[in-house]
């Protein structure tokens, strides 16, 4: 019932706006109330884009009427999301269809006997902790008092890149400290392989795969007993919105398409990242079915004109989080910045987005939806999968870990490339760059992984198909067919 609780209280927008994108794909494009929808989203996006996109509207009488008019749009919109799910019968059969089951049921969908789902929820005055395996059931913790204080001392560790390497004792004793609140020692198997975290509250600011699961005596982070190297780790918003994405096929081809203004020369007041050049060479040397923009050919309306048709998205630039109720959280191209209520309003079929900027995890946290982010923005606009980080990555790591990425993808499975692109990129390192904070900043939201059957299962099917065929020839051997 606490896990039920839990899940009921998570990313509930989140989901209604996955229903509609799935639907949408298959036949709710000329739905008039869907249509509806779209248009009043775009007033929307509009509307922040003058509040947000000009710091002088601010101080302007025309500031409140904006607001104004904002708040009527969203109850309409509310209104009209609710006509569309009452009226449309697909989109209600659709819906009806992934709400009747709880949440045990849902979690089955996409549940192996080596993976298991470590689900975070934030009390008014406790934290708890489920873990579901398929062997042993759902477990429920009390996390102990300590855990929200073991965990702001663990993040902030990742504030400053060189806070790691002069202190990498006080590292590894912060991370092993905060492994042990988390439960995942006692109650995860050897035999578990993967871990689904979803995260509540300021777990979402914690890299998993830089845990430390035992305290060694050498203390070079190239050294430690991280949690990558046993486990492989991903994250999502609830179990009902990755259940709803697993058989999701709505999604395009493979073809991506790439974008870098770079800012060379420091437009706009922008820092130069010269290694998002490599970064997209290195691409497109394993993907050379794409679009590249690169420079001033990295616009805002060059993205919006090409990504529908994308399969992959990468999107290597700067990017703004928004951490106070002033700014929205906004992404950089070369001639203008994507907000994150405009990326809302997006309409994407991408299997995979990847957010190759800083801090595009965080954001205002939202009791009920998690991390107001611009990662959850492309995933409610409609990526199955989506990269992102946590905190203001490193320009060169960055390009070394996508480069290894981008080589290590095989069947469409991002959540073990991005794994297999952290450790080649740790075994490779020396020791002052082998710190977490140049390699654990990106984590995977979504659930990427190729559906598979049991061994029993396909042995089945394969003999019941050899029966048929002698049936079947004795039939026509006997004359009776």
């Amino acid at each position: 019932q606490g896990f039920q609780f839990a899940e009921n209280s998570k990313a509930f927008v989140l989901l209604e706006s996955i229903k509609r994108n799935i639907q949408s794909n298959s036949g709710l494009q000329n739905d008039t109330l869907y249509e509806k929808v779209q248009a009043l989203q775009t007033r929307l996006s509009y509307i922040d884009r003058k509040l947000f996109g000009n710091s002088d509207v601010k101080n302007d009488s025309t500031d409140k009427g904006l607001l104004h008019l904002k708040s009527k749009l969203n109850e309409q919109l509310l209104l009209a999301n609710n006509e569309l799910k009452l009226s449309s019968s697909s989109y209600k059969a659709f819906a009806n269809k992934i709400d009747t089951a709880n949440a045990i049921e849902k979690a089955t969908t996409f549940l192996d006997d080596k993976t298991a789902i470590v689900e975070f929820f934030s009390g008014d005055s406790s934290n708890y902790i489920f873990v579901f395996t398929k062997k042993e059931g759902v477990v429920f913790l009390k996390a102990q008092p300590t855990f929200l204080q073991n965990l702001k001392n663990y993040v902030s560790f990742f504030t400053d890149k060189n806070k790691i390497s002069n202190a990498p004792a006080d590292y590894q004793h912060a991370a092993y400290d905060f492994y042990n609140e988390t439960g995942l020692a006692k109650n995860i198997s050897s035999t578990i392989y993967s871990l689904i975290i979803i995260t509540d509250g300021s777990v979402n600011y914690v890299p998993f795969e830089a845990l430390v699961t035992a305290e060694v005596k050498d203390v070079s982070p190239k050294s430690f007993s991280y949690l990558l190297l046993t486990k492989e780790i991903s994250y999502g918003y609830s179990v009902a919105t990755l259940a709803a994405q697993v058989n999701n096929t709505t999604s395009s081809s493979n073809k991506i398409a790439c974008y870098a203004p770079v800012f060379a020369n420091g437009e706009h007041g922008k820092q130069p990242l010269l290694y998002s050049i490599d970064e997209l060479d290195a691409i497109k040397a394993t993907n050379a079915n794409g679009e590249y923009f690169l420079k001033n050919t990295a616009t805002l309306a060059q993205f919006k004109h090409t990504i529908e048709k994308a399969g992959i998205i990468h999107i290597a630039t700067h990017a703004n989080a928004d951490t106070s109720a002033g700014m929205q959280s906004s992404i950089d191209f070369f001639d203008s910045s994507l907000y994150l209520n405009e990326i809302y309003n997006l309409h994407l079929k991408a299997n995979l987005v990847v957010l190759s900027a800083c801090e595009t995890n965080i954001g205002i946290i939202n009791k009920s939806e998690g991390a107001m982010s611009l990662a959850r923005g492309f995933y409610y606009a409609g990526a199955r999968n989506v990269e992102t980080s946590l905190w203001n990555v490193n320009d060169k790591s960055t390009a070394i870990l996508f480069s290894n990425f981008y080589k290590g993808i095989k069947d469409n499975n991002y959540i073990a490339a991005l794994r297999n692109a952290k450790l080649q990129y740790l075994r490779n390192a020396n020791v002052a760059s082998s710190s977490p904070y140049y390699w654990a900043g990106f984590i995977h939201i979504g659930y990427s992984k190729p559906l598979s059957y049991p061994i029993v299962f396909i042995a089945f099917i394969f003999i019941s198909n050899i029966l048929l065929v002698f049936l079947l020839l004795r039939k026509i051997i006997s004359g009776r067919y």
